[in-house]
């Protein structure tokens, strides 16, 4: 919870060492809702299970107890008041798809059970994480595998194909939507030359969504749920 509330300090917004308080952000829970009366602040706002959460009482000391417990963090820890550091054996952690701190065997048992079924899109920036990116990696190979098989492809097929064909860039798209691998490793995987040409194939193809796929191949899409 300090961790949101301090976020306009880490922005830069709000700078305590010039006498300034986390409260002065106007657009701000803490501004709207911690700091005072119960009539003044949205009645959606858990103030009340916050500061609760806090040991500070909904009382006019209790929420100056608060401000002045935010701004004491601010002062001691500065651009980065509010971070939590994890132990050194930290796990990769992405907010927007949720993150987890733990040993490496808790972190294997999760992929486990996430490879059981749960099919998400990840966020490219995924990418930058050796241990997700392993484990696309190897997803991507099971589907390139599987679909080159539906398509009637071999690997030695692919350099005589152009980077446009059909069954390339379905395979490409499909790869896409179900792993965060490179473009650079598609490309390369498919004989599609680069990357942008990947991207550039892939938009065009899924704009047109086109009915020229092999009966085998587009079964295969189907199978996994990608059409």
């Amino acid at each position: 919870m300090d961790h949101i509330h301090l976020n306009p300090v880490r922005a830069g917004l709000v700078r305590v060492q010039r006498g300034e308080s986390v409260r002065d952000y106007a657009w701000s829970s803490v501004a709207k809702g911690y700091a005072v009366a119960p009539g003044r602040r949205p009645i959606w706002l858990a103030v009340e299970q916050g500061l609760g959460m806090a040991q500070c009482a909904d009382t006019a000391a209790g929420r100056r107890r608060f401000v002045e417990h935010l701004d004491s963090r601010a002062r001691e820890e500065g651009i980065r008041a509010g971070v939590i550091e994890p132990g050194e054996d930290r796990r990769y952690s992405h907010l927007r798809h949720g993150w987890y701190w733990g040993s490496q065997a808790f972190a294997e048992r999760m992929l486990q059970l996430a490879g059981k079924g749960i099919a998400t899109r990840k966020n490219r920036t995924y990418r930058s994480a050796a241990l997700f990116r392993a484990h696309d990696e190897k997803e991507a190979r099971r589907l390139l595998d599987g679909g080159l098989a539906a398509a009637g492809l071999s690997a030695g097929e692919l350099d005589s194909l152009p980077g446009s064909n059909v069954r390339k860039v379905a395979l490409a798209s499909l790869i896409l939507e179900r792993t965060v691998a490179r473009q650079s490793w598609i490309a390369d995987k498919l004989a599609m030359c680069s990357a942008a040409n990947v991207s550039q194939q892939v938009r065009r193809y899924r704009a047109r969504r086109s009915s020229r796929r092999p009966a085998a191949l587009k079964e295969y899409l189907q199978s996994v749920k990608i059409c």
